[in-house]
């Protein structure tokens, strides 16, 4: 049985059962559990948008490597799906923090100060996303997209002045 659980979760699919499968071998191998093991269990795991156990299997992963960069990323989206928006945002900000030109945690964290109305943080992010790949598709989506809520959050002047 001790190699069957490798090759399970080997297998990716957006299948609960698979997904089931894989959860439930890696609990029965605790003691021998990876972080790319946890990562697939979480991949699977938000395929299927079951954050919350994408959640705890990112933690883990991060918890067994954690100069591992991806899953604090993925605990930070994670928390914005499940609707933590200020624990995304800190974890966000820690992982930019230490790792500046990490693209995900990068739109993330825009993603996280969109959320809350910040869109000037939002766009700083962006940019800073932008820099390092300049064509990236989200950044450029983002960036757009908050700079349009940040303009119309700008109050015209009052009907009654004087200006031209």
């Amino acid at each position: 049985m001790k190699n069957n659980h490798r090759e399970i979760l080997r297998f990716r699919s957006n299948s609960m059962v698979a997904l089931l499968m894989a959860i439930t071998i890696c609990i029965l191998y605790a003691q021998a559990i990876r972080a790319d093991q946890c990562h697939k269990v979480y991949d699977a795991a938000e395929r299927l948008r079951m954050w919350d156990v994408a959640e705890y299997w990112a933690e883990k992963a991060w918890s067994i490597f954690p100069v591992e960069k991806e899953p604090r990323s993925f605990i930070g989206r994670a928390k914005i799906e499940t609707g933590d928006v200020i624990g995304a945002t800190a974890v966000l900000e820690d992982l930019t923090d230490d790792y500046p030109y990490h693209m995900n945690g990068l739109i993330n964290l825009a993603w996280a100060y969109r959320l809350q109305g910040e869109n000037e943080k939002a766009m700083k992010c962006y940019e800073r996303a932008l820099a390092i790949r300049p064509e990236d598709k989200k950044a450029l989506g983002g960036y757009y997209a908050a700079y349009r809520s940040n303009q119309n959050r700008i109050t015209p002047p009052l009907s009654g002045s004087t200006a031209p």
